[in-house]
């Protein structure tokens, strides 16, 4: 919607956004900006870790995966986010008390996994 309208939106802190340029927006867009801010931000956040974890792979051509943990944005959750060299993006939550780092490794590490 915004985008579309080239407003420029930007993650400033966890809980911050921008949108330039502010003045193009009509009351309705703010008001509707308002009331779904944490989805917003929400989304800001899995873009980031998109292009964190295709950057990874992007600057390291021998990798066939990349992937990336998010501690902090869900409290009850790990968030992963794995990138393979075909094309395919997704996520994964994984209850904190159930996440296991040496597994994720020794599941991206293994052939079984692609």
């Amino acid at each position: 919607m915004l985008r579309d309208k080239n407003i420029e939106v930007t993650l400033i802190s966890d809980d911050t956004i921008n949108l330039y340029p502010y003045d193009d927006l009509s009351r309705d867009q703010i008001e509707f900006l308002r009331k779904n801010k944490p989805k917003l931000i929400h989304e800001l956040k899995r873009e980031k870790r998109f292009d964190r974890v295709w950057a990874m792979l992007e600057e390291n051509p021998d990798l066939k995966r990349a992937f990336i943990t998010d501690t902090t944005t869900d409290p009850d959750n790990v968030i992963v986010t794995i990138a393979v060299r075909n094309g395919y993006i997704y996520e994964m939550t994984i209850d904190h008390q159930k996440y296991d780092p040496f597994l994720i490794l020794t599941m991206l590490d293994s052939n079984t996994f692609h």
